[in-house]
């Protein structure tokens, strides 16, 4: 009795173990399944959306008519068609402070100052800010008020003076060449824009203006400035297309007796865009030009270069290089009257380079990575809960072991 006592025990505590051992490892392996990278997210998530105050920077001396604030946004769908509706989570709008003053609101990343909800800054010390808010006008909550302290050069000021209302182009003009991020100014006269007023009662001469491209809505805006693409229209092809924009109350209706304004554009196809990189090391001349560093793949190096006899040679020097990383070796060729460096470096005068890649043992050696685990990410399942599968497969042999001795004892 004592025996079968004994077996019975040895094979329930060795259940046990394999249960708990099987439960741990998916438990421990769990997060990498819910992680998701921020930067490939595609839904707007409450409390991870951000505002990131891009111009003016801190510091800067503005003077002219309007100060343009450039921001980027993060975690956010901008819709002004949503303003002073009930609030949605990850939609909404942004705000922009003077001197802590309302003056106006955006759902691109453009707002200019002042204007309707702010009609003069003077000359002198301002602090402009932005800031993130929801449908009903909330700041957003988890995103912080982002601001720069500037300097005005004169006085500034809006009036869209008096008469019938109007809206007309000011840029782009008609059938001019762009790139392929459009930033439309309008001018407006004898109408008011106030974006607390979007879908409330309409007032007489109180509204905002919408943008069309090719007859799609484009977004709206309440000061002089509203960029495409954005979020109401985010994929802008290169081509010809037509720009309409127009005055609308603040139920979104057409204005009556006001024409929309239209234009022709053609969008060029974006270029290449360069990879960043990092170089560390030093240029120089002597007797003939050296450019050594590390770089990684479509790297793009940048400095100044020394030559034999005081000829400075600054620039960009690109070039496609090999992973894992390489020095680059730049040799000199024989001088020409005109020439350039590879990658479109020019000397001064002017000097031919032949940018090469070359092998070197002194680059540094790669971190290792433990296999299965990224630093800075959760544990995963194929690293970390290995050990916790082995000892479940132990488990359950042992399990099956005492069911085996037990049989025995029984005499079966």
């Amino acid at each position: 009795m004592q025996k079968r006592s004994l077996v019975a025990t040895v094979g329930a505590m060795a259940l046990t173990l394999a249960l708990v051992s099987v439960a741990a490892a998916q438990v421990w392996a769990s997060p990498l399944a819910q992680y998701q990278d921020p930067g490939s997210a595609t839904g707007n998530i409450a409390g991870n959306s951000d505002i990131t105050l891009k111009s003016p920077g801190t510091g800067a001396s503005i003077a002219g008519d309007r100060i343009l604030v450039s921001v980027q946004v993060s975690g956010l769908k901008l819709d002004g068609v949503q303003i002073n509706k009930p609030n949605q989570e990850g939609v909404g709008h942004w705000h922009v402070y003077v001197d802590d003053k309302y003056a106006g609101l955006s759902v691109s990343d453009l707002v200019s100052v002042p204007n309707d909800a702010l009609t003069r800054i003077s000359k002198g010390q301002h602090k402009i800010a932005v800031e993130l808010h929801g449908n009903d006008h909330s700041a957003v909550a988890g995103s912080s008020r982002k601001e720069v302290t500037i300097n005005v050069e004169n006085d500034m000021s809006y009036d869209p003076g008096t008469g019938s209302p109007a809206i007309s182009f000011v840029s782009p003009t008609d059938n001019a060449g762009t790139n392929i991020r459009v930033e439309v100014k309008v001018k407006v006269s004898g109408f008011k824009m106030d974006g607390v007023q979007i879908n409330k009662p309409n007032q007489p001469g109180v509204g905002h203006w919408h943008l069309y491209v090719d007859d799609k809505y484009a977004g709206l805006s309440v000061s002089d400035y509203l960029s495409i693409p954005n979020d109401a229209y985010p994929n802008l092809l290169p081509g010809k297309h037509k720009l309409a924009v127009e005055l609308h109350g603040n139920d979104h209706s057409p204005v009556t007796g006001v024409t929309s304004q239209t234009i022709m554009v053609d969008i060029a196809p974006a270029g290449p865009t360069a990879v960043p990189a990092t170089a560390t090391g030093a240029m120089m001349a002597s007797p003939s030009p050296m450019i050594t560093g590390t770089a990684t793949s479509s790297m793009m190096i940048t400095g100044t270069a020394t030559m034999g006899g005081g000829m400075l040679v600054t620039g960009t020097a690109t070039s496609t290089v090999a992973t894992p990383a390489v020095a680059i070796d730049s040799s000199m060729v024989p001088s020409t009257p005109t020439a350039a460096m590879g990658g479109g470096m020019m000397a001064t005068p002017t000097t031919a380079f032949t940018v090469v890649a070359v092998p070197t043992n002194s680059l540094p050696t790669p971190t290792a990575v433990t296999a299965g685990r990224a630093p800075g990410l959760p544990r995963t399942g194929a690293a970390d809960s290995g050990w916790l599968l082995w000892v479940s497969i132990i488990a359950l042999l042992a399990f099956a072991g005492s069911l085996l001795l037990r049989n025995r004892s029984r005499g079966v």
